[in-house]
């Protein structure tokens, strides 16, 4: 699907099991090739049809059907660009020509002619001239005609096909017999329109129809089993009224059945967004063209059937068109008619009234809505949120929701950003298509759930949604408007209050308010325990998750958030619990495997503060809660570091005490027996380890042995003991610490502009800044461990790659 709106780019086998509706005139294009005369008086065609109609698949669809019958032998394909902006004049096409040509057949000798043609002659005519002679040669000698299948001919010609060049140009095609245009473009330009005109009645003329509503139904049954979705298969198998009401809102188009389709099967909302705006903006001088050359009667009549149809979504009477034109009725009659004759308008049956007129295209529906109509161009895709009320009732719109939602958790832990906004631009819009509040604000909750964390996860989306944040409170205001007792409109609004406006005590009113109409909605419970978290009311926090967790026991979400409590309540046994909790419900539930991480390395560093301020009970109370649960640690190397650290500060025994105290001798036997020895130091500890172990407890003991001597040095200067840590400071301990890291500019001991990245512990941070902000001359290493350092007023590039090869950073 990445290639949706450029067949050019899809796979051969990808266009051809979707290809539809375009058979016959495929047909009749390979039956004109077939019987063109061996020389000259060859026929050329166009096909004629607005942006989306297919004109692009079809050439690309004809290019492969040559080359795999026997036209093969005869004709070889050579399909131009969808854009030729280097192409002016008649010189630049036949040199494109042959850049193209020594591409599709890999000649590098045409792409050094194309190159040296412009050089060797000044005057543009001779260069084409020359160009021209080289394209006939080339076919003369491999045996075969060229077959130039070129899009926007129209735009093209209009460049070209002026003076001299239209003569040259007519003159080539008609009476050498060595090529042949199979073109598309957007209307039937004046070049081949206009009797006067050099290339006048030249083309052969192909119109490109909408689909039929079996073309449309196989096109996408074809699409859906080119990608495997047999789900959506059986579904558009067994639905026909649905498809009837996707037909409704494409009327054929190709191109909005396949965007529809995109959002059915991957909610790729984001993607059919862009492809929109920029189908608009291609059309757009199409269709200023077309309505430019109406009489100005009729231009307002048109643009009044557009704007009334963007709002109630119905045809238009001429009753009604008299009224509001104040025009007699017999007059606004022939003006009707006039365009529904040039394709303007057309006439449909609606409600019983004989007589309704609506756009004839889909598109320009589409364009005038977002171009001109000022009522709806500011405000969301409402033909999206009329085909999501269409397409789904309000309980598939719930589950619909539900899926979504699912969608944007995956989405989160992947790391995907834009797949997270486009699920949520989806769940924005499935909201506002719902047809009664209650089922609103249940799409509502899931919306601004996954809105709030779309934005703090996200940061570089945020300027992004921000733009939508003011039309997401509209609409919980709205549905409250109807319906004050609706719960789950409230519960939206809460969650929008605390997650997106930091609005904690109002969105606590809210929830308390919901609770009140249903005391039994576990999401309620755990959303007004995320709002008196960020109050700071850590017990009433968890207090409300877990009244959240007996409704809803198997809710991951709801364990990791008790864990949240605890930990701030410092009971990080208890945390642990919850989050291994959350994780065997769900053991891919990044939120818990993130926070289980995090609560280990925030035990880690509390452990070291305390070690470094001698608080040896509290050192040892963290060291408790680390090594309980050390079988399911997210860092297996944690109690390593731990005692390493305690060692190089050389409190050894203390060191010795924990590892015993956590049954690690036989793991780090090592480690053990070089502290037993540094503590005697007892020559027998050693004399009796066979050889194989020796080594290995001889090197932990010099290392032991340098860290201590290092670290005492420092001491005596003044030193952070963080600072000349090395044996208990690895990368994977620093790339965890991104948080914790410093990054700023100031001057070295000589004066030197520097900047550095420094890790400073918790506790040290305030005494940091505090230092910073006086007059500059402080010792970075008093307060913590320099990471990375560099003269100049920014990073260089080696600590740039330094950062992020060692530890993940992104400067």
């Amino acid at each position: 699907m990445d290639f949706l709106y450029n067949p050019d780019s899809m796979s051969e086998a990808e266009l051809k099991a979707t290809f539809v509706g375009r058979e016959n005139l495929l047909g009749d294009l390979l039956d004109i090739i077939r019987a063109q005369p061996e020389g000259a008086g060859v026929q050329h065609t166009i096909i004629i049809a607005p942006r989306g109609m297919g004109k692009t698949a079809t050439l690309q669809r004809l290019r492969y059907a040559v080359l795999e019958c026997e036209l093969g032998g005869l004709w070889l394909p050579i399909k131009y660009p969808e854009e030729n902006y280097g192409v002016i004049d008649l010189a630049d096409f036949w040199l494109e020509t042959l850049r193209i040509l020594s591409v599709e057949v890999s000649d590098k000798k045409l792409l050094e002619q194309s190159r040296e043609l412009p050089q060797r002659f000044q005057n543009r005519g001779d260069i084409a001239d020359a160009a021209l002679t080289v394209l006939k040669d080339y076919s003369r000698r491999c045996g075969k005609r060229l077959l130039l299948l070129i899009e926007n001919m129209d735009e093209l010609l209009g460049l070209i096909a002026n003076g001299t060049d239209a003569g040259k140009l007519r003159d080539a095609l008609m009476n050498d017999g060595s090529f042949m245009i199979a073109g598309s473009g957007v209307r039937f330009f004046k070049q081949a329109r206009n009797y006067d005109q050099p290339l006048y009645n030249f083309f052969q003329i192909f119109d490109l129809n909408q689909l039929s509503f079996e073309q449309a139904r196989e096109l996408l049954l074809k699409r859906a089993e080119q990608e495997g979705n047999a789900p959506l298969y059986q579904q558009l198998q067994m639905n026909p009224a649905r498809l009837q009401v996707l037909y409704y809102f494409t009327r054929g188009v190709p191109r909005l059945v396949l965007m529809l389709y995109r959002i059915l099967a991957q909610s790729d909302l984001h993607a059919v967004r862009q492809a929109l705006e920029k189908l608009l903006d291609e059309i757009t001088p199409y269709y200023k063209a077309r309505i430019e050359v109406l009489p100005p009667q009729e231009r307002k009549l048109l643009d009044h059937i557009a704007r009334a149809a963007a709002q109630t979504h119905e045809g238009v009477s001429p009753t009604e068109l008299s009224k509001a034109m104040y025009l007699p009725t017999n007059h606004v009659s022939t003006l009707l008619k006039r365009l529904v004759d040039a394709g303007y308008l057309r006439s449909v049956p609606l409600k019983g009234r004989k007589a309704c007129y609506v756009l004839a295209e889909p598109l320009y529906s589409l364009w005038h809505q977002m171009r001109l109509n000022p009522e709806t161009r500011n405000k969301k895709l409402v033909w999206l949120v009329d085909f999501l009320r269409d397409w789904f009732d309000d309980q598939q719109r719930v589950a619909e929701a539900k899926r979504l939602y699912s969608e944007f958790e995956k989405s989160g832990w992947n790391g995907d950003g834009k797949r997270a906004q486009s699920v949520v631009e989806h769940l924005l819009l499935l909201g506002q298509s719902a047809m009664s509040t209650a089922t609103a604000g249940e799409i509502m909750r899931l919306e601004v759930r996954a809105y709030g964390r779309l934005k703090k996860q996200f940061s570089s989306l945020a300027k992004v949604m921000d733009d939508e944040s003011p039309q997401i409170l509209a609409d919980i205001e709205a549905s409250l408007e109807q319906n004050p007792q609706d719960s789950h409109c409230l519960v939206a609004k809460g969650t929008f209050l605390s997650r997106v406006k930091g609005e904690y005590e109002t969105a606590l009113q809210c929830f308390d308010t919901a609770l009140k109409i249903d005391p039994n909605d576990a999401d309620t419970w755990y959303q007004r325990g995320v709002s008196l978290y960020f109050l700071g009311r850590f017990e009433d926090a968890l207090e409300s998750r877990r009244h959240a967790g007996k409704l809803s026991p198997a809710a991951a979400e709801i364990w990791n958030g008790q864990g949240h409590d605890l930990e701030m309540l410092d009971r990080f046994e208890e945390a642990c619990e919850a989050y291994n909790h959350a994780l065997a419900i769900n053991p891919n539930y990044i939120y818990a495997k993130n926070n289980l991480g995090a609560l280990f390395s925030k035990l880690e560093d509390n452990f070291r503060s305390a070690v470094i301020q001698n608080e040896w009970e509290a050192a040892r109370n963290y060291w408790q809660n680390i090594v309980l649960t050390k079988d399911t640690a997210a860092d297996k190397n944690i109690p390593k570091r731990c005692i390493l650290f305690a060692a190089e500060l050389d409190y050894l025994s203390f060191a010795k005490e924990i590892l015993n105290a956590a049954q690690l001798e036989e793991q780090l036997f090592p480690l053990a027996r070089a502290l037993d020895y540094l503590q005697t130091p007892n020559e027998e500890l050693l004399n009796k380890l066979a050889p194989e172990v020796l080594g290995a407890v001889q090197l932990v003991t010099i290392d032991l042995q340098t860290a201590i001597t290092l670290n005492k040095e420092a001491k005596e200067a003044g030193k952070h003991p963080m600072a000349s840590a090395s044996l208990s400071i690895d990368d994977d301990y620093i790339a965890k610490r991104g948080h914790l890291i410093h990054k700023l500019k100031a001057n070295d001991t000589t004066k030197r502009r520097a900047y550095y990245f420094v890790l400073v512990l918790p506790p040290d941070e305030q005494a940091f800044l505090k230092a910073i902000e006086g007059d500059g001359t402080i010792d970075m290493e008093n307060y913590g461990k320099v990471i990375a350092s560099c003269y100049g007023e920014e990073p260089n590039a080696e600590v740039k790659a330094l950062l992020r090869e060692k530890y993940g950073f992104q400067v």
